[in-house]
């Protein structure tokens, strides 16, 4: 399999937006890799040699055609700052919407249902694994997409969506398949009790916390009460409270607390406020700042 090495200004990538990067090495050298972040979405697949990185502070290696994922949040970068030896494929994948909820759109010309969109989505973010294992498939789709980029035969544009598309659906699958097998329940749900902490200024609804679990809405609620002593809902509201307490101590006037945290109003914010506090936002902060 030849050499090439296309990124998102080359000319073969130009009319694929969605693409950053598009690489094969078949004699990769050391080289300097340094802590950065990628534009997009990055699968690696190794062939020969052994590529070790460091995620997020975690070491991580493949090999013998093992694939990668790193999202775009990630900082990462080559073992001692150095990529190693061997060949190894990558491609850098831009969706149009990515967040760290799980909040994915690809874009309008890949051919995937907003189902399947919305659970790739929650996957990468309940993905606990960097090194994701092998993808016969996936592998061949890569090259059949690359050699659809470079040959440009006649509906040569129609293919590369085609095959990107599939490419999706197929860490779609492993990944669901990897967090069926990895995580249980409780472990999942307490996962998501970490995002909804780290993100709380978001505004939740049942419905995506019931996605971000794998839950249906009875069974999340009962066991989510079981853990935090409150259903789901009552336990994004509690912890918007206390968010906004120390919000509150920090002189940031009310209406601008109500707006951060994603109330419907000010009103909405002291209202709850009270009911959980004892406390409208005016006497706490009064209270609290003497």
């Amino acid at each position: 399999m030849k050499t090439f090495n296309y990124s998102q200004d080359s000319a073969n990538l130009i009319e694929f937006p969605e693409l950053k990067a598009l690489c094969h090495e078949n004699n990769l050298k050391a080289v300097n890799l340094v802590p950065h972040q990628n534009d997009g979405i990055e699968i690696c697949i190794a062939f020969d040699g052994t590529f070790k990185w460091i995620v997020e502070g975690d070491e991580v290696s493949i090999r013998n055609k093992e694939m990668s994922i790193t999202l775009p949040w990630q900082t990462h970068q080559g073992k001692d700052a150095m990529m190693s030896k061997g060949r190894l494929a990558w491609v850098i994948i831009k969706p149009q919407e990515f967040d760290e909820l799980g909040h994915l759109r690809l874009g309008d010309r890949f051919m995937i249902s907003k189902e399947v969109e919305d659970g790739l989505g929650k996957a990468f973010i309940r993905n606990n694994r960097i090194a994701i294992g092998k993808s016969e498939w996936f592998t061949q789709l890569f090259f059949k997409m690359a050699h659809e980029i470079t040959s440009r035969q006649e509906g040569y544009r129609e293919c590369v969506y085609n095959y990107l598309s599939q490419m999706m659906v197929e860490l779609y699958r492993i990944l669901s398949e990897n967090n069926v097998d990895k995580m249980t329940s409780d472990e999942r749900m307490m996962e998501a009790i970490d995002v909804i902490n780290e993100h709380i200024r978001e505004p939740w609804s049942t419905k995506e916390i019931e996605s971000l679990v794998g839950m249906k809405k009875t069974a999340l609620n009962r066991r989510f009460k079981e853990i935090t002593g409150y259903a789901p809902m009552a336990y994004v509201m509690q912890q918007k409270i206390e968010a906004s307490k120390d919000m509150l101590l920090k002189e940031e006037s009310i209406t601008q607390i109500a707006y951060e945290l994603n109330f419907s109003s000010s009103q909405h914010f002291s209202t709850v406020f009270k009911k959980l506090s004892g406390y409208t936002p005016r006497d706490y902060r009064r209270k609290n700042l003497k």
